[in-house]
């Protein structure tokens, strides 16, 4: 299966894999499964850090260091974010939007931890 060049790019070059000292972490999938995805999150002045450790195919890798690339420096949560902005800039194709959805599942799970603390 052919990636596109955005997907292929963030799995060779990630920018934003795991923050040191994440107060949050939220998990999705399995390694089992195939794929799985950790969202590290941390708030330094009321300004998210986010991060991501990712096992899987170079579409979940992708998934995650863009959905990171959106938390990082933000000062709100992200409720409204939902895996087809992820799609849409990765150009994902039908076999592999579920990575973009693990990536959401991963990030809710990360914040809801967060909001515990």
């Amino acid at each position: 299966m052919a990636h596109s060049k955005q997907v292929l790019q963030r799995f060779n070059c990630p920018q934003h894999v795991q923050v040191d000292q994440a107060e949050a972490v939220g998990t999705a999938g399995s390694r089992l499964a195939g794929s799985q995805i950790e969202i590290h999150l941390s708030r330094r002045d009321k300004v998210l850090q986010a991060g991501f450790k990712a096992y899987g195919c170079p579409a979940t890798i992708a998934s995650a260091d863009y959905l990171c690339e959106l938390l990082k420096g933000a000062n709100a949560k992200f409720d409204e974010l939902e895996r087809h902005a992820i799609i849409r800039a990765l150009e994902l194709p039908a076999a592999r939007q579920h990575c973009a959805a693990l990536a959401i599942e991963a990030m809710r799970n990360a914040f809801e931890a967060l909001d515990k603390k």
